[in-house]
């Protein structure tokens, strides 16, 4: 039987802005999905999507924020991003 990964309950941590005033860095892994998703949409979709990073408003930017509120909620509930084999 597939296990589902479980969804994290939403709250906020600290709100994108705060992140941005405080000069946090983005979670590793939400640099690394957004690369992934980045490049990908460029090589397989055309650019469809758009993403941009680097610079205020941009959607690649905005994705981060998003990603490492969920990373957050994940590690804050001790939730794994993907299922792992019962025992």
């Amino acid at each position: 039987m597939d296990q589902q990964p479980q969804t994290p309950k939403v709250k906020l941590t600290i709100s994108p802005d705060d992140r941005w005033e405080e000069g946090l860095d983005h979670d590793p892994r939400s640099e690394a999905l957004y690369r992934f998703l980045a490049d990908y949409d460029l090589k397989f979709g055309e650019d469809s999507m758009g993403f941009k990073a680097g610079g205020d408003g941009d959607n690649g930017e905005a994705l981060m924020y998003l990603l490492d509120e969920y990373y957050a909620a994940l590690d804050s509930e001790n939730l794994a991003a993907t299922p792992t084999a019962s025992d």
